[in-house]
């Protein structure tokens, strides 16, 4: 699965679609999910179901299933824009980073946002917390794992 992307330049989503990052993509959420399903079973204390098999502890488990609801927000969100626009153009979408008063988040910025050719862009676009930090990620995680073969 080697990948002719180049992280260190700009790069749109023409680049990065594709059906292998597509199932990348899918499974990576399921690792997700399996992880969030163990971490929400370690909040317990007292009434744990396998005190045997806990990964996480209390406070550990707490913060973690904090930390998955938000990445799989994220990811459910681009996830589906994605499979709803299957037969947009999408070399005219860049991923662009802004700062904001004290952080850095990547959005998707292009032209083709006016046009009414994107399906349920209005639901992305309803929330101004909507970044696709997470998906770079995955993004990264990809690149990496396909230039290690």
């Amino acid at each position: 699965m080697k990948t002719n992307i180049d992280l260190t330049k700009d790069f749109t989503m023409q680049d990065i679609l594709s059906t292998e990052f597509v199932h990348y993509l899918k499974d990576y959420i399921q690792d997700i999910v399996e992880d969030q399903k163990i971490a929400k079973r370690d909040r317990k204390d007292e009434k744990h179901p396998c005190p045997d098999k806990r990964k996480y502890s209390c406070y550990e488990a707490f913060y973690k299933v904090k930390n998955n609801r938000d990445k799989l927000c994220g990811l459910y969100e681009a996830y589906y824009f994605i499979r709803k626009n299957r037969d947009f153009d999408w070399s005219t979408v860049k991923f662009v980073e802004k700062t904001t008063y004290w952080n850095k988040k990547t959005y998707l910025e292009g032209t083709c946002f006016n046009h009414a050719d994107l399906k349920d862009w209005k639901v992305l676009k309803n929330y101004d917390w909507v970044s696709f930090d997470v998906l770079v990620d995955v993004i990264k995680k990809y690149v990496e794992d396909g230039n290690k073969e």
